[in-house]
């Protein structure tokens, strides 16, 4: 009987395992305002048992997108791995335009998107090693840059446990808690989650289970795994996140403590390698200082592109960016460069990321190459207006990210579960509240 609930703690929905829990508008407010505000939750629900006989691996297929999503997939696997102390095997990244080319040939001739790198050539990608510091990584966990031929020559002998997932239909917390933790259970069941209403195309049959939310509630409920709970019990030699899974935006923690240590270790142990600072600093001297900055994402490339300057602009009048400098740094891969004459019109100063990038790289990333350094010098402009959910603007500009009980509330994928209730409330700090209250912004 424990093992049959063991099992089922592992992927499921809450409130149809455990159907006492009721739905959160039932639950007393003044009550829930208490434990939201109070709470650390003790760890309980899962043996984890650090040590190991043996060292054990996690690694991941990188996700079909920019380089921008490949490194919050290495973030991410960074976390998980320093959870679970299992060595990182940490692959490159490839080259966007290169692996969406090979998606449609795929999905084409009926594969999955997972084939993308069995057929993709050595010449598009980059070793993670050339971007990130992996030495400086190095002082806080066990991690390797690894091709995907070294990857698969060198473990493929060894024992899998292969691990989907999909943001679609449910998130990752640290630890499920136990049928008798109530107060944890309180908190997971008023989780903010909006599924996506389309189907996942293209994974692997393997992962085909849980994927999909079969129901046609108005408010279905998510599939909550526990990273502790789930995977510190694999035994196997190699735990493989497929389909591009680990790139999720969404890690929650039941734990205060667990939650400022995985923002600890983002901050402070991924950096650039000293190379690509280089690239940086180089362009920084291009520019007249200070700047302010604009992205115009391939979205927005894809619409009405004169409309989207002209919305920019509004932005950027209502922010005052001319009060602090005329000097406008637009991080773009636009050709047309008439677009930008409203621009000119109104008095900015214009440097085009597109035009700074440095002679010598490889035309094969040179797409990504620009798009990275790009995005990460956007981090030392004054103001900035534009998309916010490529990674490296968001982790650019954690300086803006709002703090709440000396935790980041958001620009990281790891929060604590305080900051995700329904719409996140702004007031979490307030003395006694309802729900309603709490969740007002």
């Amino acid at each position: 009987m424990v093992l049959v609930l063991v099992s089922l703690t592992l992927i499921y929905r809450p409130a149809s395992v455990f159907r006492r829990y009721k739905k959160i508008h039932a639950v007393n407010d003044e009550l829930l305002a208490d434990i939201v505000l109070s709470s650390e939750f003790a760890d309980d629900g899962f043996l984890f048992v650090p040590v190991r006989e043996k060292e054990k691996y996690l690694s991941y297929e990188p996700p079909v997108g920019s380089w921008s999503k490949q490194l919050q997939a290495f973030e991410n696997a960074v976390i998980i791995s320093k959870l679970l102390n299992r060595t990182l095997l940490a692959q490159p990244l490839a080259s966007e335009l290169e692996i969406k080319r090979l998606k449609h040939i795929m999905r084409r001739t009926l594969q999955p998107d997972s084939k993308v790198y069995d057929y993709l050539d050595k010449k598009f990608t980059v070793p993670i090693s050339s971007i990130v510091d992996l030495k400086h990584l190095s002082k806080l966990m066990r991690v390797h840059s690894v091709t995907r031929q070294q990857f698969l020559n060198n473990f493929q002998n060894l024992s899998w446990f292969d691990v989907c997932h999909r943001d679609s239909v449910g998130f990752w917390v640290d630890f499920i808690p136990s049928t008798n933790n109530h107060n944890a259970w309180k908190v997971l069941e008023a989780q903010d989650f909006v599924p996506l209403s389309f189907n996942v195309q293209g994974a692997d049959s393997e992962c085909d289970y849980g994927l999909e939310i079969k129901t046609e509630s108005y408010k279905p409920k998510p599939f909550i795994r526990g990273i502790l709970s789930e995977l510190s019990r694999v035994k196997e030699d190699v735990v493989y996140f497929r389909g591009g899974s680990i790139a999720t935006t969404d890690i929650r923690f039941l734990s205060k403590k667990r939650t400022a240590l995985a923002q600890m270790w983002t901050s402070e142990y991924i950096r650039f390698t000293r190379y690509v600072q280089e690239k940086f600093q180089r362009i920084m001297t291009q520019i007249k200082q200070p700047y302010n900055a604009v992205l115009i994402s391939t979205e927005d490339e894809k619409g009405n592109l004169n409309s989207t300057i002209q919305y920019r602009l509004k932005q950027m009048e209502k922010m005052k960016f001319r009060g602090i400098t005329n000097v406008l740094y637009i991080i773009t891969h636009v050709n047309n460069l008439t677009v930008f004459e409203p621009l000119k019109t109104q008095g900015y100063e214009i440097y085009l990321s597109k035009s700074l990038t440095p002679p010598g790289i490889s035309s094969f990333v040179r797409h990504d190459v620009t798009e990275l350094l790009g995005l990460v010098i956007c981090k030392y402009a004054r103001l900035y207006v534009g998309p916010t959910d490529p990674y490296l603007i968001r982790r650019g500009r954690i300086h803006e990210a709002k703090r709440k009980d000396g935790l980041l509330v958001d620009h990281l994928n790891s929060r604590n579960l305080i900051f995700t209730l329904y719409k996140s409330s702004a007031r979490l700090n307030t003395s006694r509240c309802s729900i309603a209250e709490l969740l007002d912004i």
